[in-house]
């Protein structure tokens, strides 16, 4: 790997089995971002994000074990929240500087506001992450809270609440952060990125521009485009409430439509390429999949 001034030294760190990776010494959801971050810094078109959501969720359910105690799942979670800030802000100095330096928002969600005839039955081990979390919850502040400010980064610490979900919440955040900060970091009209594994967090790119998704374990920056992977991997379905309503996801929402008629309705995305088509001309297809009305798959808007 190249030399990446201002990023942490990898002298003293271990590989991977393979040789290929550094282990970087946070959990496994997050070393590939963390590498990548390294080497995206050195190219020229890099990204300049103006703001970085992570869930505190995603990374409680990377450092997830039914053995741990809650103590030391805190102290995990922490070195993932100490790498990411550490990398972010190193890859955010390298190179031609944005405008302004990121702001990175550790947010903790709830996703009680999801309709009660929309959610997926929880298996006993996600029952048991959910308890876990709400433990792990009430070690956090209740307010929104400054973490740190440097001249690469302004981290915050948002706790969220159970009035509407997540990514309505973060958008309302930088809407008021926006306009209450004379000289800030923050500028809506540069991109945005998102650390999460919940597909309901995604529709804020319904809300802010350019909105890309760095995946967890794949280290892969995805764009809006590229969403619907979290209903079929090969991504030829869009990613739209309507079909996010239909197709569900495998953490919150239940889906319409499972089995012959999903792996059916998946062939007729691909050959039709519904990829390619604006939520208005998917709706009517939808509808004719599903026997929902066009009115009733429209009005849901997650």
């Amino acid at each position: 790997m190249a030399m990446a001034p201002y990023f942490p030294d990898t002298a003293a760190l271990e590989k991977s089995k393979t040789g290929e990776e550094f282990i970087y010494g946070g959990s496994i959801g997050i070393n590939r971002i963390l590498g990548n971050l390294r080497e995206w810094s050195m190219s020229s078109d890099k990204i300049h994000w103006s703001a970085i959501f992570i869930s505190i969720y995603t990374l409680f359910d990377n450092n997830f074990s039914e053995t741990k105690s809650k103590d030391d799942t805190l102290r995990d979670i922490q070195t993932d929240t100490r790498l990411l800030c550490d990398y972010l802000e190193a890859y955010a100095y390298m190179g031609k500087k944005p405008p302004r330096p990121p702001v990175i928002v550790f947010y903790i969600p709830y996703y009680d506001a999801l309709i009660p005839t929309l959610r997926r039955e929880l298996s006993p081990k996600q029952k048991l992450k959910n308890e876990r979390f709400e433990k792990i919850r009430q070690l956090f502040p209740t307010q929104p809270q400054l973490m740190g400010v440097s001249p690469h980064s302004e981290r915050w610490l948002l706790p969220l609440d159970k009035t509407s979900l997540p990514h309505r919440q973060l958008y309302r955040w930088t809407r008021s952060y926006h306009s209450a900060t004379q000289v800030g970091y923050y500028d809506p009209n540069r991109p945005h990125a998102i650390l999460t594994h919940a597909a309901l967090d995604l529709h804020l790119c319904r809300f802010l521009t350019k909105v890309t998704l760095l995946e967890r374990y794949t280290g892969k920056v995805k764009t809006q485009g590229e969403f619907g992977t979290k209903f079929e991997k090969e991504n030829v379905i869009p990613f739209y409430s309507s079909t996010h309503r239909v197709f569900g996801d495998d953490l919150h929402v239940q889906p319409l439509i499972t089995g012959k008629p999903r792996t059916e309705l998946i062939k007729k995305a691909t050959d039709e390429k519904w990829i390619k088509f604006p939520e208005e001309s998917v709706l009517t297809k939808l509808s004719q999949a599903t026997g929902m009305r066009v009115a009733d798959l429209a009005s849901i808007k997650f």
